[in-house]
């Protein structure tokens, strides 16, 4: 609770009186910048927000250190509502926890394509177990020197049905973070 307190306090100094700062529950915060006309001030902001929070942490007699990930997504007329604003800025945040967070990310069309087609793989990987399309191959270990088979490497692809051989890269983070 400290914690909370102190990074509400931190965020309060690092934003104007007109803009809105609310905490939607657990560790994460949102900021609604009014009156801003160029994206350009939404980053110098995360900029100010990671440097303030990153500061170390006095609680308790105990020195806490935190990283700060951030997620931004500027109005663009065509968003329906804050609701939406808010699911946009949320798929940037997963692109700054997806590449290592402690950064900030904008929202963008590109992004909004990459997260739904990794849900979609996510939900086919599920079946494609069940559908018995996922492969073991082996492929030989072999000494140069000798040219002897010294080992094997298995390696699991996935044969789905519509983008053919799926190499592991592609579906093995998905299936890390899914569980």
């Amino acid at each position: 609770d400290g914690m909370l307190q102190e990074v509400a306090r931190r965020l309060k100094t690092c934003t104007r009186g007109t803009d809105l700062i609310a905490r939607l529950g657990g560790d994460e915060f949102a900021i609604l910048q009014s009156e801003v006309t160029e994206p350009v001030y939404a980053g110098e902001l995360a900029a100010r927000i990671q440097a303030e929070l990153c500061r170390t942490y006095h609680l308790n007699g105990n020195d806490v250190s935190i990283s700060v990930s951030i997620g931004i997504c500027p109005f663009v007329a065509g968003i329906p509502d804050a609701d939406a604003m808010l699911a946009q800025a949320d798929l940037a945040l997963y692109r700054c926890k997806e590449q290592g967070r402690d950064q900030y990310h904008f929202y963008s069309q590109t992004l909004d394509h990459e997260v739904l087609d990794r849900v979609t793989l996510s939900g086919e990987l599920l079946r494609a177990i069940d559908g018995n399309q996922l492969e073991l191959q082996y492929q030989p270990q072999v000494e140069l020197s000798s040219g002897k088979i010294i080992g094997m490497e298995a390696l699991v692809r996935w044969n789905h049905p519509t983008r053919g051989l799926l190499p592991p890269n592609i579906f093995i983070p998905i299936a890390e973070k899914t569980g």
